[in-house]
């Protein structure tokens, strides 16, 4: 007994008898006009009733909600994912490494931002180019007033950072808060 192609294959075409079937225009809802992402191919898959030869509209998906048994509600969805492509699987985090250090303590963490010069007041003068952030604004003006205008500072010496003695050609007011 031969039977053709299109009736051996009938139920391949058609939905199980337990499943209600909606179509909709926009692939990226559900029957309760949920927004999905498109790559959540649990809930979408393309219609299975659509062939290539029928030249439906390709926006047309179908979204299945089966009154099954949950199992076989389970089974649908892990066999719409795997013959589905599929979104990539996300990158591991940072954190997994096994070979990262391990956190730095809040002391550790902590700067201390006075003055190096009368450590009463809070740092808020860099120098350039070495940038470190070592003076107040009083220390900056008394240590180094205008920089080429100090004619005590030999010419060839400049002025120097306190904390590292290189050369000061720029001061810049830091602002942080």
């Amino acid at each position: 007994m031969q039977q053709s192609l299109a009736q051996y294959y009938s139920d391949l075409a058609s939905p199980p008898r337990s499943t209600s079937t909606t179509t909709f225009g926009n692939p990226y809802t559900t029957i309760d006009n949920e927004p999905r992402h498109p790559t959540d191919h649990a809930f979408l898959r393309e219609d299975p009733t659509t062939f290539p030869h029928t030249h439906a509209h390709p926006s047309a998906h179908t979204y299945a909600h089966s009154s099954a048994h949950p199992s076989a509600r389970t089974s649908a969805r892990t066999s719409a994912r795997d013959t589905s492509p599929g979104p990539p699987p996300l990158p591991l985090g940072l954190d997994v490494d096994p070979d990262r250090p391990e956190p730095r303590t809040d002391e550790d963490l902590t700067v201390k931002l006075d003055c190096r010069i009368c450590y009463t007041q809070p740092a808020e003068i860099a120098c350039l180019p070495c940038g470190h952030l070592v003076m107040c604004r009083w220390c900056s003006e008394q240590h180094c007033p205008g920089l080429r205008s100090d004619r005590t500072v030999p010419e060839r010496k400049g002025t120097q950072c306190p904390a590292c003695r290189k050369v000061v050609k720029k001061k810049v007011r830091v602002r942080y808060g």
